[in-house]
């Protein structure tokens, strides 16, 4: 049995203009590439996600 986890943390998301979410395709490819042998996978986003806790990187986060 293989299971696939993509762990993230501390992604600190100020802006929809962030990094981590322009990057978000290239990690979804690299991690999409592992699935075909997996029977799990868990996506796990511990620490921050929003910079400072504002609503509007949250809402950012979501498109992500």
């Amino acid at each position: 049995m293989a299971i696939v986890v993509l762990h993230l943390s501390d992604i600190h998301i100020r802006s929809k203009q962030d990094w981590i979410l322009n990057k978000a395709q290239k990690i979804a490819s690299c991690t999409y590439g592992s699935l075909h042998n997996a029977s799990a996978a868990f996506i796990v986003v511990s620490g921050d996600i929003a910079y400072s806790g504002k609503p509007d990187e949250y809402d950012a986060a979501k498109s992500f």
